[in-house]
């Protein structure tokens, strides 16, 4: 009965993803490309606060890694 719930709770608050209208795809030589060009991410590797990506944003980085503890208190910090 609990799994029956939870199920129906996941299925009822999730959104629809979003649709992105760019072309990514991975070539034959396993290398990114974004519509039409390479993609060569380079960002930083960051904490999961919400001040660090902050500050990542404000300095024009787009590209972070996050390593996201399994703990929902962190999680509800930093996605709204």
């Amino acid at each position: 009965m609990v799994s029956l719930l939870l199920a129906t709770i996941l299925v009822v608050s999730q959104e629809a993803p979003a649709i992105q209208d760019v072309n990514w795809k991975v070539t034959a030589e396993r290398s990114f490309e974004f519509d039409g060009r390479p993609y060569i991410p380079v960002g930083l590797h960051i904490s999961p606060t919400v001040e660090a990506i902050e500050k990542a944003a404000n300095a024009g980085i787009t590209d972070v890694f996050l390593e996201m503890p399994l703990d929902m208190g962190t999680w509800r910090r930093i996605i709204p």
